[in-house]
């Protein structure tokens, strides 16, 4: 198998993770999602940008590759929004070793949109490198207000819908 054929791979803490690829009704949901945050962010943030699938460098032993990585400026360093989409088997990586890797890295803000439950779990950084729990939920018909990204209010059914 060459390097090109390879599976993408996260490292969170030394361990790697094989990244699944996506279903098509995921990748319609994310291509969805991409395009609301693009549209929000213009309003609120012209310098911003929405990255898909990009390489996140959180640590010298953690590299992420998050359905969405948001940035409110010109500068690609750590996202101040992540939104990552619930596939099989990713609840225990994202609310675990990943929501770890993701605060020491000073996230701000992650967004984990969970399509078949019509849930979007909302976790803020504290002040100990870490999101307080339980972290917020919104519903399809809630609307949720970025506190990473100023002015940033989506419904939260706009990410859960293609």
């Amino acid at each position: 198998m060459t390097s090109a054929t390879l599976p993408r791979a996260e490292l969170i803490g030394g361990q790697r993770f094989t990244r699944p690829e996506r279903t098509p009704h995921l990748r319609a949901l994310v291509d969805h999602a991409q395009s609301v945050l693009e549209a929000g962010l213009r309003h609120v943030a012209r310098d911003g940008c929405v990255l898909r699938d990009a390489d996140v460098l959180l640590t010298v032993q953690a590299v992420a590759i998050p359905d969405l990585a948001v940035y409110r400026g010109p500068t690609c360093d750590i996202p101040d929004l992540i939104v990552e989409y619930r596939a099989e088997s990713t609840d225990r990586l994202f609310f675990g070793p990943k929501r770890l890797a993701y605060g020491r890295a000073r996230v701000p803000e992650l967004w984990f949109v969970d399509a078949s439950r019509s849930l979007v779990t909302v976790l803020r950084l504290g002040t100990g490198l870490d999101y307080p729990w339980p972290a917020e939920t919104f519903a399809s018909d809630d609307v949720i207000r970025s506190s990473a990204i100023p002015g940033l209010a989506l419904p939260a059914g706009a990410l859960l819908r293609a």
